[in-house]
């Protein structure tokens, strides 16, 4: 009797269980289904329309870039000191016709052509990098020749293509941009002192409208939000999120690597856009003078932002610098032309003013004037550097003998 009991009421539970499964499978199999097509629907977003400019100085750098520019960087190093002149010459005379080219549109204005494409190609940066360097190394070929004011043009040069470059664009040129700047930049430091007063003069005033014209922090930080932007609309729209994690992190057949990617594909497009929108907004407030750089990032919580986004940064806290070391070489250029005129440094900056444009530069990182103080044998001038911390100008190293972050920034000792 017990036995017929007790088979009776698990045959009960059974019934029980299944008509439990079944109401819960009709509930959440629709909520579920809507979930996915709530989570995958993308929000309506598109890129802003461009408008080319009838000239632009970025189609002549295309163009020469198309003309040659061979010279790579794994052959011979043009800029070092073991590499005899000869060899340079002949390298650079190789390349001379698209390098005038580059030149000779300096004076255009230069709008840098959107990458909306996540796989969109632009094989002319890395020819706009061999220019750079190659103008580098005409620098280098004047200086040994007694030309400086032609070297510090050469320099110049190499700035000019990297402002261009890096003029209200995304990250991809502007590190390009960045690279180009760091080839002219440490010659012309060791060039200053060695300059007569027509000639400082002359490098002043390009590297004042160079540095007028470069593009800004916010401008950088808002072309690269449509770039991500776009990105990410056509990683959900073509290849899928799934599938582009699963590659992103090369190891596709990895559990952890499937885990993440399916977690990106279930993660809501409209929260991913959410997210990518709050971190550009954070890194414009954080870039409003004084820069405030080291500040935490807001954490990322799905993984194709987490992919897309940690370049940011870096690019950022590059342009801070990059604009200190110009601010930099525009004073020490403008200290020069007075120790020229006057055979003594000023006491102060303030003097300089109207050789800088009408105002002396602050530190972007304290919006406060730029450290300067005389010493024996001429000045030191300096900013706190990205820290905020100001080390009464000394500069920090590390062990391998390069600038660390958490030392000052000072003129004269930037390149290491």
């Amino acid at each position: 009797m017990q036995t017929k009991s007790r088979q009776t009421s698990q045959k009960r539970n059974k019934r029980w269980a299944l008509v439990t499964g079944g109401v819960l499978f009709l509930v959440l199999a629709p909520a579920l289904v809507g979930y996915l097509f709530w989570a995958r629907a993308l929000p309506d977003w598109s890129p802003p329309p461009w408008d080319p400019p009838e000239v632009n100085a970025y189609d002549e750098y295309v163009a020469a870039a198309a003309m040659g520019l061979q010279y790579e960087l794994g052959s011979i190093d043009v800029l070092d000191p073991g590499t005899p002149l000869d060899t340079v010459r002949e390298i650079v005379e190789q390349d001379l016709e698209p390098l005038d080219r580059i030149r000779a549109a300096f004076r255009q204005p230069c709008v840098v052509p959107p990458v909306y494409g996540l796989y969109q190609p632009t094989p002319e940066l890395s020819k706009f990098r061999h220019a750079a360097r190659l103008f580098a190394a005409e620098a280098r070929i004047a200086e040994a020749e007694g030309r400086t004011g032609e070297a510090a043009q050469r320099c110049l040069d190499a700035i000019e293509l990297g402002g261009d470059l890096a003029r209200d664009t995304s990250v991809l040129h502007a590190l390009v941009g960045g690279v180009a700047f760091n080839f002219g930049a440490p010659r012309l430091h060791g060039l200053v002192p060695q300059l007569d007063s027509a000639d400082a003069r002359g490098a002043l005033e390009r590297l004042n409208r160079i540095d007028h014209d470069w593009g800004t922090r916010e401008a950088m930080i808002e072309a690269e939000r449509v770039q991500i932007l776009s990105w990410m609309h056509e990683i959900c729209k073509d290849e899928g999120v799934f599938q582009y994690l699963r590659y992103a992190y090369h190891e596709p057949w990895d559990p952890g690597t499937i885990m993440e990617a399916a977690r990106g594909e279930l993660y809501p497009r409209r929260l991913t856009q959410r997210n990518i929108e709050r971190y550009f907004d954070y890194w414009l407030a954080a870039v409003e003078p004084p820069s405030n750089l080291d500040a935490d990032e807001p954490p990322l919580s799905d993984p194709l932002s987490r992919l897309l986004l940690p370049v940011v940064r870096g690019s950022i806290r590059s342009s801070a610098k990059a604009a200190v070391e110009r601010d930099l070489l525009r004073l020490m250029l403008a200290l020069q032309i007075r120790h020229q005129r006057h055979g003594v440094y000023p006491k102060t900056l303030e003097p300089l003013a109207s050789l800088l444009g009408g105002e002396v530069p602050l530190d972007p990182f304290t919006e406060e004037p730029y450290h300067y103080t005389l010493t024996d044998d001429g000045y030191r001038l300096w900013s706190v550097g990205p820290d905020g911390i100001d080390d009464n100008g000394e500069v920090a190293l590390t062990r391998r003998g390069f600038w660390d972050e958490r030392g000052d920034m000072v003129a004269g000792q930037l390149f290491r």
